[in-house]
């Protein structure tokens, strides 16, 4: 939002932009060389339709959303006239089977999507099985990645890492750090990878346990532990995240790029500073000031205006562009 107000950018952003405006896009399209993409081209003759897309994210959407109240729904819960609304929805959630909510949605989703690429003869069936086997194909990278994910934190947890590392770090690191260390671990692990939810895998069994033993040898509060403790579990989230949208071997990423034509490499150079910025600066004002219990009315204010400090302090106006503010 700043950089469209602003319409300023900075670093290799800026030097796309000029080129763009001044000299035209390069017709390079390296993503088309590196990437086979004729599987998402459509059938000569086939009218695209939205609902075609729309219909079966739709049903993955609410199907899993009425899976988790289906699966959660407790009689005892929503007859107790001394919970609220929102208290027994959370509960509902809370016990609700989230594998067989997203089994059931993703299935479903499946048929409906092959039953209206048949009806529309689209394809026939044999060719829209065969295509949905494909489909799960390219899934068996981040299957891999998972199992392993999920091999590793059993070892490490058999092995007592957790307990290795925090007395290794007790008296080393102080316990406030922790979710901005947990932050660039993430971020590294995600970006290596190009896979979030193997990160999420490897990183949580490592980081919780230690949190948590960390806080309790050096005689935190429990109280404040505790709010450590889910400091670290969304500095996971949120550093596999930043790692996965810089990461060039990334889905989303490469996705991004088949679906504007951009070229694959120029569009992780153009985009990797501007998300290297906002993760920093998540880091300084937002992960640590947390840590140091700084009120977020504080720092979301300063952690924006920095935003703006580094764009109008970094960012040239585009050749061309001549709406300023």
């Amino acid at each position: 939002l700043i950089l469209i107000w602003q319409n300023r950018d900075f670093g290799p952003m800026w030097a796309a932009e000029t080129q763009a405006r001044s000299k035209g896009v390069e017709p390079k399209n390296l993503a088309k060389k590196s990437v086979d993409i004729s599987e998402f081209e459509p059938k000569p003759g086939v009218k695209p339709r939205s609902v075609n897309a729309l219909l079966p994210v739709f049903i993955v959407v609410f199907g899993t959303v009425a899976g988790l109240l289906i699966t959660g729904y407790s009689p005892e819960v929503w007859s107790d006239s001394e919970m609220g609304f929102g208290k027994k929805l959370s509960t509902t959630v809370g016990q609700s089977d989230s594998y067989r909510a997203l089994l059931w949605s993703s299935m479903g989703a499946l048929i409906v999507a092959i039953l209206i690429t048949v009806a529309q003869k689209i394809m026939t069936f044999t060719e829209a099985v065969e295509t949905s086997i494909d489909g799960f194909k390219t899934m068996i990278n981040a299957v891999i990645i998972l199992i392993l994910a999920w091999s590793l934190a059993a070892v490490t947890a058999e092995m007592h890492t957790a307990d290795y590392l925090a007395q290794l770090a007790t008296g080393n690191i102080a316990a406030w750090t922790i979710p901005a260390i947990t932050f660039l671990i993430s971020a590294v692990v995600s970006f290596s990878t190009g896979s979030a939810w193997g990160t999420m895998a490897i990183v949580y069994p490592l980081m919780l346990p230690l949190t948590w033993q960390l806080s309790i040898s050096t005689g935190t509060d429990p109280d404040i532990a505790l709010a450590l403790f889910y400091n670290v579990t969304s500095c996971v989230l949120a550093g596999a995240v930043l790692g996965d949208h810089c990461s060039p071997i990334s889905d989303t990423t490469i996705l991004s790029s088949l679906a504007t034509q951009c070229d694959h490499i120029d569009h992780v150079r153009t985009q990797m500073p501007y998300a290297i910025t906002v993760g920093l600066v998540a880091v300084i004002l937002t992960t640590a000031s947390a840590a140091l219990a700084v009120p977020w009315y504080l720092s979301f204010p300063l952690g924006i205006a920095l935003l703006f400090g580094v764009v109008r302090l970094f960012g040239k106006i585009v050749p061309g562009n001549h709406v300023t503010v």
